[in-house]
């Protein structure tokens, strides 16, 4: 022990207990004497429970503003552990927390006239830490029994609702309490913020990962993401630096919604395994719609685990606009995992308790607690801050060592305001004006802020955190909470407003101007904090810039939140942010500069529309024709380009080739033409020969697919593609598949497979992977290689419905179904096929109609059901030529001569012949030589009427096969 602690050996309690009146710290066996500045950063560190407080803050304390030794704490730190024998990682009472201080973690007594003090003569004003928590304990033991209930393995999700101020928080903080002193679970908490314009997708789960990621259990989640979560390792370049996740967060179009969904879920549960762990999320009235679908996917998880998900959310959200919050909970109410607690109103005990916590000694009127109880109707919030402004107005005094009220139970009934934010209006009047400037610069930085966010004006940082450590411990407005890092190196201490009605009534009383100014002056300071790092706080920057007024800033913070969105899968909330963008643009003056944002918008917009609504939205072509008129206007051939390609898509996928082909030749002249990069001349090909392909142009096709394939590059390619809104290697492997396949070349239409699915994979691209397993088939499928087309339908249909991609779900289900027919006969194959192709139309989809209906026929065939199949070939031929889409129409005229042959009789017989001979000729222009090989094996199999009868056509005079 240091040598100017004195010791003692004596039998002592297992829980180290301070007694700062004789200066003692008793540990076991072990009584300490404590220096005075070792007692005093004790006290200290304990008063400020869960707070990080830096040595910066404890010098200034303990020592003074005079110079005292810099390596004071230090020593101090170092004495008390040895005391405590808190030597071993992790620590139990006392923990570094980086560069940033100390934490004192709990788990000391303190005793003593100096703990008396804090409840009695410091009477009312006793620490946040320690606030009075009386009338919950049914909820309490509740969510206790909740927890010893996820021990047998079965995980819970758990909402705490309430009206705002009704203690939601202080039943977390009270049942965290228990568990934080037990150390036996890990626990990370984090907080939606109101935001009135589109929200950041997941943005309460990235912080409780960056959280998680400083605490004990940090390097075991860092292992688990980097192996089992490769899209969500990409979103956090705060946590695993910016180089090292950069390569992955170039993503060219964005993920599908589900996959970083299920990477969190799966996160988490995996560091449940490791060890029990608690999740909370206050306030999901204010969450976004993914970190709401994430609360759900959590009940409905069938996995074993014992992760407990903790929500609190205001009960008035449940029943009034707010959509999205009332679709999850009903959701969730549906799930054996999930608990529901409601909060109502104190009753008179439970106010009488928190009465004599706070006024241990009193001789206040039997009739106080239920008169209170009744005219607040049991408003926790309500009832903590009327009796705060009591005791400000001298309406409770302590007389003769007991506390009492001023006047009779009567009067003081009737100071009480009819609603509770009457009472935080009055509050805010009691306020110094230094303590309101401080609170309002907070409240516009947000619900939890950082000294350094608002510092640099009329005050400086050690300004205003005097005056918030001041507040705090009145237990006024705020309240610590912690410390953060930027990226220019600042370090600075946070605060947290005490409750949601604080934050809101403060900025609600801050004028337009005044908000204005702050908000401005905010940004400004973010934006240079993280300087290359903008991006990682795009979402926040864009609200403080919208609300300055700064359209510029705001616009380029909302597109690059919404580029962070489609990252994440929330292709949703990219549109809905773009939107908001482009409305916003309107406000400011027309000229080129404007005319050339809203081209990017809705460029942009046009992209993320595809992966959210699908290709033949009519959204699209309305994102896609303004950018093209702006692209014109302004003479931009190059930005014309991915537009040109948006629309092409559009009429495309709608099998309107009447009009897909003047923009394809458009496309590739304007490519042609123009400076364009590498990027821009693999679309203009693919363009081109797609078009040719579907159009049965197929020898045409060749030197296209072997222009993009034969120079594309992974690595130097796919960052540039976003615009365009699908990768150029994928799509020109695609088709390449199936243009080779035809051509009969079945090991290039291989390689094609799988060049296309390692590119797709690469990426983390779900619908290039779903392009590629479409097309991988159809080619199996094209080579009557039934296992392995029904392999490959199947993997198609699972990534699909994990990854939300429905555009290619269709595909899956129409080729499983054929598979299923031709492996075992099973007729419920064609109703699998009939499913697919009602859902490949129902949202305007026409393109590759004549090669779903082919196929439909041929499961017919299979099954002997003629007319079916002549029924589903009518259609087929019906929509190429009323679309031009004829790349199959050999194999349609095919089939058609089997149905004919399966007739029966000479007319039958020579209508076969006709449409056989026609198949072999369609195919052999279209350079499809698999297609007219087949045709001419027909020919030969067919009965010997047929043959005899195109024999004899030739004999005639007639065209002969």
């Amino acid at each position: 022990m240091d040598a100017k602690a004195e010791s003692q050996r004596t039998a002592g309690p297992s829980v180290p207990v301070l007694d700062p009146g004789s200066g003692t710290l008793q540990c076991g066996g072990t009584v300490a004497t404590l220096r005075p500045k070792t007692l005093a950063v004790l006290v200290l560190l304990m008063e400020r429970r869960g707070a990080v407080v830096s040595p910066d803050v404890l010098r200034g304390a303990v020592w003074g503003r005079r110079h005292g030794n810099d390596n004071g704490p230090k020593q101090c730190i170092r004495e008390l552990r040895k005391i405590l024998g808190d030597d071993s990682i992790p620590r139990r009472f006392i923990e570094t927390v980086g560069l940033y201080g100390y934490r004192y973690l709990g788990g000391i007594e303190m005793v003593g006239e100096h703990a008396r003090r804090d409840r009695s003569s410091h009477g009312a004003r006793r620490n946040v830490e320690t606030a009075p928590f009386v009338g919950r304990e049914n909820e309490l033991n509740r969510l206790s029994t909740i927890t010893l209930d996820t021990a047998s393995g079965q995980g819970a999700v758990v909402l705490i609702t309430g009206e705002a101020g009704a203690g939601k928080t202080a039943l977390v903080d009270a049942f965290l309490s228990r568990h934080e002193a037990a150390g036996d679970s890990w626990i990370a908490r984090a907080q939606c913020a109101p935001n009135q314009g589109p929200r950041e997708p997941y943005g309460p789960l990235l912080e409780l990962i960056s959280r998680l990621s400083e605490a004990p259990v940090g390097r075991v989640l860092t292992k688990i993401i980097r192996d089992r979560a490769p899209t969500l390792f990409a979103q956090l370049p705060n946590v695993f630096g910016a180089r090292e996740t950069g390569r992955r967060d170039a993503q060219p179009t964005g993920i599908a919604p589900t996959r970083l969904l299920r990477e969190l879920v799966e996160v988490f549960y995996s560091l449940d395994r490791h060890r029990p762990g608690m999740l909370v999320i206050e306030d999901i009235h204010w969450a976004d719609t993914s970190t709401l679908a994430w609360i759900s996917a959590c009940a409905s998880q069938r996995e074993a685990g014992r992760l407990i998900v903790i929500c609190t959310c205001r009960s008035d959200e449940l029943v009034g606009d707010n959509r999205a919050v009332m679709e999850t909970v009903h959701e969730l109410r549906r799930s054996p995992a999930f608990h529901e607690v409601k909060l109502a109103g104190l009753g008179a005990d439970a106010i009488r308790a928190y009465l004599e916590s706070r006024f241990p000694v009193h001789a206040f009127p039997p009739s106080l607690a239920p008169q209170l109880a009744q005219r607040t109707e049991g408003h926790a919030l309500f009832v903590a801050s009327l009796v705060e402004t009591w005791l400000a107005e001298g309406l409770l005094r302590e007389e003769s060592g007991k506390w009492a009220i001023a006047g009779s139970t009567a009067e003081l009934m009737r100071t009480i305001p009819a609603r509770a934010n009457e009472v935080i209006d009055f509050q805010i009047s009691k306020l110094t004006q230094i303590e309101l400037d401080i609170l309002t610069a907070g409240s516009i930085a947000g619900s939890e802020f950082a000294v350094a966010t608002i510092s640099g004006g009329a005050f400086d940082e050690e300004t205003i955190e005097q005056q918030c450590e001041n507040l705090a411990r009145r237990r006024l407005f705020v309240q610590r909470s912690g410390v953060s890092s930027w990226p220019d190196g600042t370090v600075t201490a946070n605060y947290i407003f005490t409750h949601a009605l604080y934050h809101e009534a403060i900025y609600s009383h801050t004028p337009p101007v005044i908000r204005q100014k702050w908000h401005q002056r905010i940004g400004d300071r973010l934006e240079t904090a993280y300087r290359d790092r903008v991006v990682e706080i795009a979402a926040l920057l864009a609200t403080h810039f919208e609300r300055a007024g700064d359209i510029p800033r705001a616009v380029t913070n909302h597109q690059q939140a919404a580029e962070t969105a489609l990252k994440r899968g929330a292709a949703r909330e990219s549109v809905s942010r773009l939107r908001h963008a482009l409305d916003l643009l309107q406000t400011e003056p027309d000229g080129e500069a404007r005319k050339r944002e809203e081209l990017r918008l809705q460029t942009q917009l046009g992209a993320a529309l595809m992966i959210a609504e699908g290709f033949a939205s009519p959204s699209v072509v309305a994102a896609y024709g303004r950018a093209q008129d702006i692209s014109l206007e302004l003479a931009d051939s190059v930005a014309l380009l991915p537009t040109l390609y948006g629309l092409w898509n559009y009429h495309l996928t709608r099998a309107d080739f009447s009009l897909a082909q003047p923009l394809a030749g458009r496309l590739y002249a304007l490519a042609r033409q123009a400076e364009t990069d590498r990027v821009d001349a693999f679309f203009a090909h693919n363009v081109v020969g797609t078009t040719h392909w579907l159009t049965g142009r197929l020898p045409e096709a060749e030197p296209h697919i072997d222009a993009v394939v034969s120079s594309y590059d992974i690595e130097r390619d796919s960052d540039n593609a976003a615009s365009f809104g699908e990768d150029p290697g994928v799509v020109g492997n695609m088709y390449g598949a199936i243009v080779h396949q035809l051509r009969a070349d079945s090991h290039a239409a291989e390689q094609h497979v799988t060049r296309g699915m390692k590119i797709a994979t690469s990426l983390e691209h779900p619908f290039g992977m779903a392009q590629m397993l479409w097309a991988g088939a159809l080619v199996a499928r094209e080579r009557a290689d039934i296992k392995l087309t029904l392999q490959r339908a199947r993997q198609l249909i699972r990534c699909c419905r994990d990854n939300e991609v429905e555009f290619w779900l269709s595909g899956g289900f129409i080729f499983e179904g054929w598979a299923s027919v031709a492996a075992s006969g099973t007729a419920s194959g064609i109703t699998r096929i009939r499913e697919g192709i009602e859902r490949w139309c129902r949202d305007g989809t026409r393109l590759t109609l004549p090669l779903a209906f082919a196929i439909l026929a041929d499961a017919c065939l299979r099954l002997g059901r003629q007319e079916e199949a002549r029924e589903a070939l009518d259609c087929a031929l019906g929509h190429v030529h009323r679309s031009g889409e004829c790349w199959y129409k050999a194999e349609i005229h095919r089939l058609s001569g089997l149905v004919e042959i399966g007739q029966g009789g000479r007319a039958a017989s020579e209508r076969a012949a006709s449409e056989i001979g026609l198949a072999i000729r369609t195919a052999q222009d279209q350079g499809a030589r698999l297609l007219e090989v087949r045709a001419m094996a027909t020919f030969r199999d067919s009965a010997k009427s047929v043959a005899s009868y195109v024999t004899r056509r030739g004999a005639q005079g007639g065209e002969a096969i």
